[in-house]
């Protein structure tokens, strides 16, 4: 994305045998330029407020309890059965836990709301039942 935003640019200004004049494809070009400026920067956000608009009604908040056969996932809209062998990579940030399951599928649980146990012990029970080590993201 950079280097087309690059390159663009040096397309616009480039000097032909006329020398530089500002015409309607150029303001077109410098309009597009700054779109994908804006969607390189906060594409993260872009990403995250298209989710959360997909996102079920009663959905945004759910309760998990964990046991050795698998975890359960409640929520407003319903109750999840999930078994632990789904679950591609654990990872481990500043203030999360996340299942991995594929490129576009993730779970994400708030160490700040875990019970019952501290993170090293979730941590351990974890990756004893999913024979997976966390990978730890700074």
């Amino acid at each position: 994305g950079w280097i087309v935003v690059v390159l663009a640019l040096l397309f616009s200004l480039s000097s032909g045998d006329e020398g530089f004049r500002v015409e309607f494809r150029t303001v077109v070009t410098w309009i597009a330029v700054a779109a994908m400026i804006a969607a390189l920067i906060w594409e993260d956000r872009i990403n995250g407020g298209i989710a959360q608009n997909r996102m079920l009604p009663g959905t945004e908040k759910a309760t998990a309890v964990f046991s050795e056969a698998g975890y359960v996932t409640t929520t407003e809209a319903g109750k999840t059965e999930w078994s632990y062998e789904k679950i591609g990579w654990l990872v481990e940030t500043v203030d999360y836990f996340v299942f991995v399951f594929s490129m576009n599928h993730a779970q994400i649980y708030d160490k700040r709301n875990l019970s019952g146990g501290s993170e090293d012990e979730f941590r351990s029970f974890i990756e004893g039942v999913t024979g997976k080590s966390v990978q730890r993201i700074k």
